[in-house]
């Protein structure tokens, strides 16, 4: 299953899991037609973040590419929790938001 507000962006996600590619390929794929194609609900300078969940593994991965965050100089980062895990301390300068729910 893929989403997204844009019914194109929506039909080249399914095509590339109908061509053997994964979740993640689908993803990158809206990543780069998002905001082409509706640059008033993104930016067509296309940061973006990522929350995913490794089923086989119970692996949460956080990816976090917001472009603010590079122009202040700071690294493109990764969050990973493993099962398990009690999660990240509030006060461990570590905390995530979860994309699409701003």
């Amino acid at each position: 299953m893929v989403s997204a507000s844009h019914p194109a962006v929506t039909r080249a996600m399914l095509d590339v899991l109908r061509a053997g590619g994964n979740a993640v390929d689908a993803v990158l794929t809206a990543v780069v037609l998002q905001p082409v194609l509706e640059p008033q609900m993104s930016t067509l300078a296309g940061g973006m973040s990522m929350l995913l969940y490794e089923a086989k593994t119970g692996t949460l991965h956080y990816l976090d590419a917001e472009l603010d965050h590079t122009a202040k100089g700071a690294p493109i980062g990764t969050l990973t929790q493993a099962p398990g895990a009690s999660g990240v301390a509030e006060t461990s300068g570590r905390r995530i938001g979860v994309p699409g729910s701003a």
